[in-house]
């Protein structure tokens, strides 16, 4: 449901904004991210390219896959982003992630991302219960880039990936702490976190992780000045 939330929430900072006004700048923090579903990807990237090129499966011995964008599902072709990337964001954040940038629409800041850009096809056999997984295509971004990274983007020769516009690394107690207030919001529904918060509230011993002010997020305070440079 990735792109139906993204567009509620558009919806609703509009609406925050007052009549007749709409969002003109957005950070979308996808640190952490691993990914998901192709299509949802895809969806979501839509929203914010009106042509060109998304991503391209590129295959051993056939015809590559292309996937395009749909004019009639751009509904901010216009609105100034800057993506948040670290080395947990992998797959369809990359996904994503690559094909804002380089078709110009996005600016990336952060460290350099996971890099896992193969796909994996399962086959099975009507009369055998045993499944095999293989991959069968790679993915590559609208400029022809390569997301899959056999050594990891941690190892000083790494390649693949997504590579930030502009790095700024984080202190790895930070990471950890931010990774953790993520983990956090994706298991507490949304509808029982305010009954999580008073159950914490009421036993200090239980520690909760919430994510870092703008002052203490150095990432964060970098993309927001990326992004108001955009505005300009």
């Amino acid at each position: 449901n990735s792109a139906t939330e993204l567009d509620l929430t558009l919806q609703q900072l509009d609406s925050e904004l007052g009549p007749g006004r709409s969002l003109s700048g957005l950070v979308l923090d996808l640190r952490q991210n691993p990914g998901g579903l192709l299509d949802t990807c895809l969806d979501v990237t839509n929203r914010f390219l009106e042509k060109g090129t998304l991503v391209t499966l590129h295959r051993r011995n056939t015809a590559d896959i292309v996937h395009t964008a749909d004019p009639g599902k751009c509904t901010r072709p216009d609105l100034k982003i800057v993506i948040i990337l670290d080395a947990g964001s992998a797959s369809a954040s990359e996904v994503f992630a690559g094909a804002l940038q380089d078709h110009g629409r996005a600016r990336v800041v952060g460290t350099r991302s996971y890099g896992k850009g193969v796909v994996q096809s399962v086959f099975s056999w009507t009369d055998h219960k045993e499944r095999v997984k293989i991959t069968t295509s790679y993915y590559l971004t609208p400029k022809g880039r390569n997301i899959e990274n056999t050594l990891r983007p941690d190892s000083e020769k790494g390649k693949g990936g997504i590579g930030p516009d502009r790095e700024v690394k984080f202190p790895k107690r930070e990471t950890q702490r931010l990774a953790l207030a993520r983990l956090q919001q994706r298991e507490v529904p949304r509808k029982h976190r305010k009954a999580v918060d008073e159950l914490c509230a009421a036993h200090p011993d239980i520690q909760v992780f919430r994510p870092l002010d703008v002052d203490q997020d150095v990432q964060l305070a970098a993309a927001l000045e990326e992004v108001r440079g955009l505005l300009k």
